[in-house]
């Protein structure tokens, strides 16, 4: 799970390299700032991909699967995934963090998006608990506080 779950996000990353006129290609653009465990960061390159599924049916709906890392960093991500156009507690659906290999999962984390629209806004904040289940520090809970992003993608 673990390996999957990085090779997903680094592949993530490294589709932003894709040319600017391929509409499938993720968009880069905003922050992710939180405070874990006492310790403020800023995940300063932050990818948005697309994906639509039921494509032409009433059950339509596009998810955005949210990633950032700090600058080119990969040993720490942050991915969240969130419908597009849903709002409010708990809109985000998925929520992991990763830093050196060990994976946590969403204990208590609390979301709010405020803004998720057609002009591809996304604003919110978090906060909460997190709980690595692999690497080393399995089972070792960190604090999530003062989390908010802004994004345009």
């Amino acid at each position: 799970m673990k390996k999957l779950f990085l090779f997903l996000a680094a592949s993530t990353l490294a589709l932003t390299s894709c040319s600017s006129d391929d509409d499938s290609a993720p968009s880069i653009g905003g922050t992710i700032n939180v405070t874990i465990d006492g310790q403020a960061k800023t995940f300063n390159t932050v990818v948005v991909n697309e994906e639509v599924f039921d494509a032409g049916t009433v059950d339509e709906y596009t998810e955005l699967t949210v990633t950032g890392v700090i600058g080119t960093n990969t040993n720490e991500i942050i991915t969240f995934i969130v419908d597009k156009g849903d709002l409010g507690a708990n809109a985000i659906y998925s929520f992991n963090y990763t830093k050196d290999g060990a994976f946590y999962y969403n204990t208590t984390i609390s979301t709010n998006v405020t803004t998720n629209n057609d002009s591809k806004k996304l604003i919110g904040n978090f906060s909460g608990t997190m709980t690595s289940f692999s690497g080393t520090g399995e089972g070792v809970e960190l604090v999530f506080t003062n989390g908010t992003f802004n994004i345009q993608y």
